[in-house]
């Protein structure tokens, strides 16, 4: 029977979210906001997992008031309440094989000692958004910690979206990390796939690094 569900907001985190629910719905269909340039750029990591339907105005994510993780309140939604929730993307041979050899590089051919830096989250360029920036990752901390992994011999790799998608851009360099910007989001999460390791503030590229397996230490 098909199965129909949303992504109300358009990030990359909020569509990570209704993944596991694929793993028990093998005829789900998800929908997402066709006017949102984010929800459409987000889309495609749903590929190999279930349906996608672009419509203008989706219904807002289905979930139950419990005191849980949202993916649990999604998953208690559709009768699935305390099944594993972690994010999942399937990614394809190719698109891995392609993140190899783009790291090398990217890297001068040091691709397997990598560590990814994400220290910006959509809404954190906007001064009045002050829950993008509460979770927003500290500067001086980020310097830091890119210092460390580089003194421990490792490339340090930052990751962002291509200049002119966000305006104003939620792009501040970390002194010494490699920019890595404007990758679509199936490429970034073969990226990811292949790095491994990831140091990040609470946004949806730590969801990311989750769902390809990954490891990651958030900063909240």
């Amino acid at each position: 029977m098909s199965v129909l569900a949303s992504v109300f907001g358009g990030n990359l985190g909020d569509t990570l979210w209704v993944t596991p629910l694929a793993r028990y719905e093998p005829d789900l269909t998800v929908w997402m906001r066709s006017t949102d340039a984010k929800a459409c750029s987000v889309a495609p990591i749903l590929d190999d997992l279930c349906k996608v339907r672009l419509e203008p105005d989706p219904p807002e994510t289905r979930m139950v008031p419990i005191h849980a993780h949202v993916t649990q309140r999604i998953l208690a939604a559709y009768s699935h309440s305390g099944k594993p929730s972690i994010p999942r993307v399937v990614l394809r041979v190719d698109e891995i094989h392609w993140a190899i050899d783009y790291l090398k590089g990217v890297t001068g051919g040091h691709s397997s000692k990598v560590v990814a830096l994400v220290n910006h989250c959509s809404g954190s360029a906007d001064p009045t958004n002050y829950r993008a920036q509460y979770v927003r990752g500290n500067p001086d901390a980020f310097h830091t910690i890119a210092a460390f992994w580089r003194s421990a011999g490792y490339k340090t790799l930052q990751f962002g979206p291509a200049p002119g998608f966000y305006t104003p851009d939620v792009f501040t360099p970390i002194e010494g990390a490699i920019p890595v910007r404007g990758l679509t989001v199936r490429q970034m999460a073969a990226c990811y796939h292949v790095i491994g390791k990831m140091i990040s503030l609470d946004t949806g590229d730590y969801h990311l690094m989750l769902a390809v397996g990954g490891k990651v230490a958030c900063l909240v």
